[in-house]
């Protein structure tokens, strides 16, 4: 059996509008990147990922304090990690952390 496509029609101009931002385009745009330090992170994590932003920069956004909600996105089911990337309008993300049994984790 086909699977019949469903179309979204917009109601209003603002709508017709976001659904054309997020339609395939020829050319795609440059992907964004999200860089978030962990809650323990060394000092040479914390350089590697300010380098890496500056290799990217008008590109990506680097979340350098602590923010608890960022700290573990791991742990929890990443609706925080999700929220921000969408805030940022991000495709990629690197998450800098440091343990005692992984030194230096990217």
């Amino acid at each position: 059996m086909s699977v019949m496509k469903r179309v979204v029609k917009p109601r209003t101009q603002r709508a017709k509008r976001a659904l054309e931002a997020r339609e395939p385009k020829a050319v795609e745009d440059v992907k964004r990147a999200i860089l978030v330090r962990g809650g323990t992170c060394s000092d040479t994590v914390l350089r590697l990922l300010r380098d890496l932003h500056a290799l990217r920069r008008p590109h990506s956004a680097l979340l350098a304090r602590k923010h608890p909600e960022l700290s573990r996105p791991f742990e929890d089911q990443a609706a925080s990690l999700e929220k921000a990337a969408s805030k940022e309008d991000a495709a990629l993300f690197a998450f800098g952390s440091n343990s005692k049994k992984r030194y230096g984790c990217i």
